[in-house]
C-alpha cells in the first residue's frame, strides 16, 4: 500500500503548469513569431469597435431623422385651409412655444423672398440654411438634414420643402400660354383689416417668383359686397383696401 501523496504537491505541480503556460504565452507574444498575432489582435478589436460605434450612430441618425420628419410634419398639418402655405407667423409662434417647453428644438420657415402672407424672409441665414435652401430648390421632394453644431452643441438639422408653398401659382404657371394674364388676388375683401401697400406688393412679389411678371395683374380676392349689403364690408373700407392694391402694385412694379 502506497503512502497518500500531501495535497500540497498535486496543487503546487497545477500551478507550476499554469505558470508554464502563461510564461510560454508571454514568450510567444514577446517574440518575433507572436507580434503579428498581437497586432492582428488588436486590429480585430479595433475594428469591431469602429464597426458597433458606427452602427450605433447610423441607429441613432435613424430615429433622429424620423423624429424630426414627423415633427416637420406635425408644423405643415396645421396649416389653415389645409394645403395651404405655412404662415410664417404661425412658424414663429410653434418656435416660441417649442422654445419653453422643449429647450433645444427649433422650428424655422426658410425662405430667401417675402413669404405668402407677406412677412420678410429670415434675416442672414446661417451656412446650412443656405445649403437646405439650395438643396430643396433642386430636389423639392427630398428632405435636407446634416448634424452639425448649433447653440454650441451638435445637433440634427431637418429641413423639408413646404409640399403648398406657391403650389396653386406652380400649377398656374405649367398651364398659361403667352396669351394668357393672370391676375392675382391680393385683397381679402372679408377681413376688415386693411392691408398696407407694403404687404400687397410683398404678395405680388411671391407670385412673381412663379409667373411672368409682363403676365401678371392684381386684383381683389373676389368682390367687396358678397352679401349684397354694405355691412360685410363698409364702402370706406371697400375703398381703403383698393387704394392699398394700387400703392401696392406700384411699389411691386418698381422691384420687378
Amino acid at each position: 500500500m502506497q503512502p497518500e501523496a500531501p495535497l500540497g504537491v498535486g496543487l503546487a505541480g497545477h500551478r507550476q503548469s499554469q505558470g508554464d503556460l502563461l510564461d510560454r504565452g508571454l514568450s510567444l507574444i514577446q517574440g518575433r513569431a507572436g507580434l503579428p498575432l498581437l497586432l492582428t489582435l488588436v486590429a480585430a478589436v479595433v475594428a469591431v469597435l469602429w464597426s458597433l460605434q458606427r452602427q450605433a450612430a447610423g441607429l441613432y441618425r435613424a430615429v433622429a431623422v424620423q423624429g424630426a420628419a414627423v415633427q416637420a410634419q406635425t408644423v405643415f398639418d396645421l396649416a389653415e385651409p389645409e394645403g395651404a402655405p405655412l404662415p410664417a407667423a404661425l412658424v414663429r409662434r410653434i418656435d416660441e412655444r417649442l422654445g419653453r417647453q422643449q429647450p433645444g428644438i427649433h422650428a424655422r420657415l426658410l425662405d430667401d423672398q417675402p413669404t405668402p402672407d407677406g412677412e420678410p424672409p429670415q434675416p442672414q441665414p446661417d451656412a446650412f440654411e443656405q445649403e437646405a435652401l439650395r438643396a430643396l430648390r433642386e430636389h423639392p421632394d427630398q428632405p435636407f438634414s446634416r448634424i452639425a453644431d448649433y447653440e454650441g452643441r451638435p445637433s440634427l438639422r431637418y429641413a423639408r420643402a413646404d409640399p403648398a408653398g406657391g403650389g396653386v401659382l406652380e400649377i398656374i404657371r405649367r398651364h398659361m400660354r403667352l396669351d394668357h394674364t393672370v391676375f392675382v388676388g391680393v385683397i381679402d375683401p372679408i377681413n376688415p383689416a386693411v392691408e398696407t401697400p407694403e404687404l400687397v406688393r410683398d404678395r405680388i412679389l411671391v407670385a412673381a417668383r412663379y409667373l411672368p411678371p409682363s403676365q401678371l395683374g392684381t386684383t381683389d380676392d373676389c368682390g367687396f359686397a358678397p352679401f349684397a349689403d354694405d355691412t360685410s364690408t363698409s364702402r370706406d373700407t371697400a375703398f381703403e383696401k383698393i387704394r392699398a392694391r394700387v400703392l401696392g402694385t406700384q411699389l411691386a412694379a418698381r422691384q420687378i
